[in-house]
């Protein structure tokens, strides 16, 4: 979709959904181009949804934490919520610039948590970045950004979910980039594990991607410490040996079935989705093994 009609859209729908103080604005991937039915249901009357790019949607509402916990419940069988990791921290940031926005907070968990706040410019910028890097050193990573022009704010979450305050009118030009900016950059990681969560659906085009998606190991990076790494946030099966070194799978909470599994060669890892696997978290392990890792690169 081109940039001004995206906006044009986004600007009628917002103004339709009367959002008070704060709206939410979500980017999901579809199998198909086409939205769940589910949308029309008196629950969700006023959500609306829109196209940015070839199988990804915005979806549009006021919900609240609790609200979106229950929008995802309801429909994660139907379409896929996403996440990016920090390695897009830059990407971002430049995006922003690009508007004339800049780094002004964020928030980062993990081994503790920061909240850090700076003022909208180059100086505050950099000052955020430098203790984001020092935070990711010491295991505390980022999720959730605040870009800010001095007059508008926007808050750009981890689970792609951006949060626009409306006591003003929002400036939507810089969402649309950093919207599509993301897109373009994944748009090949989330194809291969779409073609793993959907092997054999006829709406995904593509062969299944049943290698799976394999990185190189940094040199002197144990099992054990890959195992610790990738399960972050989520409940580990166990490592047990394998025909070709070492695997284990990683479950969501409990241990009632696994949406990924990892294999480990002597310079290796493939993580492999399994089939209506969340993509979010399929990502999100990822991301985490990303931190010992060296390149993604095709199956071996």
């Amino acid at each position: 979709m081109e940039k001004s009609e995206f906006i044009d859209l986004l600007q009628q729908m917002i103004d339709a959904a009367q959002p008070g103080n704060k709206i939410r604005l979500t980017l999901l991937r579809t199998p198909d181009n086409f939205f769940s039915g589910k949308i029309a249901g008196d629950q969700y009357v006023n959500i609306r949804s829109i196209p940015i790019a070839d199988k990804y949607r915005v979806v549009i509402s006021n919900f609240n934490t609790l609200e979106y916990k229950r929008f995802k419940e309801l429909f994660n069988d139907e379409v896929q919520f996403l996440s990016f990791g920090r390695d897009q921290l830059e990407g971002i940031v430049a995006t922003a610039n690009q508007s004339g926005y800049y780094l002004c907070g964020f928030k980062s968990t993990g081994q503790g948590t920061i909240s850090l706040r700076a003022a909208p410019d180059r100086t505050g910028q950099n000052y955020l970045l430098n203790e984001i890097r020092n935070g990711i050193i010491n295991g505390i990573y980022p999720s959730m950004y605040r870009l800010s022009d001095g007059s508008h704010l926007i808050e750009f979450r981890d689970d792609f979910n951006i949060i626009l305050s409306m006591e003003k009118k929002p400036d939507l030009a810089p969402v649309f980039d950093l919207l599509t900016g993301l897109i373009i950059n994944l748009r090949d990681l989330h194809d291969r594990v779409m073609r793993q969560i959907y092997p054999y659906s006829g709406t995904t085009p593509g062969l299944p991607d049943l290698a799976g998606i394999t990185l190189k190991k940094n040199q002197g990076i144990s099992d054990n410490l890959v195992h610790e790494t990738a399960c972050r946030k989520f409940t580990p099966g166990l490592l047990e040996d394998c025909p070709v070194g070492k695997a284990f799978y990683i479950f969501e909470k409990t241990y009632s079935s696994p949406f990924c599994r990892i294999t480990l060669t002597r310079d290796f890892i493939t993580v492999v989705s399994m089939p209506r696997a969340s993509m979010s978290s399929v990502l999100r392990v990822i991301d985490n093994v990303s931190g010992v890792t060296a390149v993604v690169s095709n199956a071996v």
